[in-house]
């Protein structure tokens, strides 16, 4: 039985998409994302040596470091790493909000310092109700918070003992992997104000409960699956 409409969280995908038919962090995958039902979905920023903003989220392509290369030269890489029909260039970030900001809820997961400026220049003027700028680095959330404290920030744990940092932070969203989610830490950030989301989730009974418990979003790698298993009209 799916979650009541008036308390169905928000269901993005991860990378866009991860099941095989798509590249991951993708245009395609973003859209797939989208045409699934879900709400938007989540993605990672790094920034090349020519100071390109670009979905990526591992250090490097085929052994090719994406802070130290340029963006033509990363772009063959990932074209040679992707195999398939959905094949694509690596998106940039200011080309996924243009297309993307007025239609779908942005996570946008900054895996490294030193574009909290750029970024919070790119997203000056948009509806902060449609995006969050997420991150595992506390230090990145801080800097972001100092340019622009209109910025609506999520902190990002995969471990227990770093989940509690979040009420040190000035985020708005606790974004914990899904096997850290307990009743008593959903209440706590409902209590602070917050909103809680989490992943990566991709088995429908665990999407459910997740929902029943009234986390605020869950994200999946397969949108699909998780739309279809938390649709209201199901």
């Amino acid at each position: 039985m799916a979650a009541p409409a008036d308390r169905r969280p928000l269901l993005l995908g991860h990378r866009g998409c991860r099941t095989s038919e798509f590249c991951e962090n993708s245009i395609a995958a973003f859209e797939h994302s989208l045409a699934s039902g879900c709400d938007g979905f989540e993605f990672d920023v790094r920034q090349t040596s020519d100071k390109k903003f670009v979905c990526v989220h591992d250090e490097g392509i085929r052994r090719c470091d994406v802070a130290a290369n340029d963006y033509e030269k990363l772009c063959k890489q990932y074209l040679n790493y992707w195999t398939g029909p959905k094949r694509t260039e690596i998106a940039l970030l200011q080309d996924v909000l243009t297309r993307f900001s007025n239609r779908a809820f942005l996570d946008i997961e900054l895996k490294v310092p030193g574009m909290e400026a750029e970024v919070a220049g790119l997203l000056k003027g948009m509806n902060p109700g449609y995006h969050v700028v997420s991150s595992f680095l506390p230090d990145v959330l801080r800097r972001m918070s100092e340019i622009d404290s209109k910025i609506p920030l999520g902190y990002i744990s995969r471990r227990l003992d770093a989940v509690q940092i979040w009420t040190k932070l000035p985020v708005k969203y606790v974004i914990p992997r899904h096997d850290l989610v307990s009743h008593e830490l959903i209440a706590a950030v409902h209590d602070a104000g917050c909103k809680l989301l989490t992943w990566t989730v991709n088995r429908p009974k665990e999407m459910l409960a997740l929902a029943e418990w009234g986390v605020d979003g869950i994200i999946s790698d397969d949108p699909a699956l998780l739309s279809e298993t938390l649709s209201p009209t199901r």
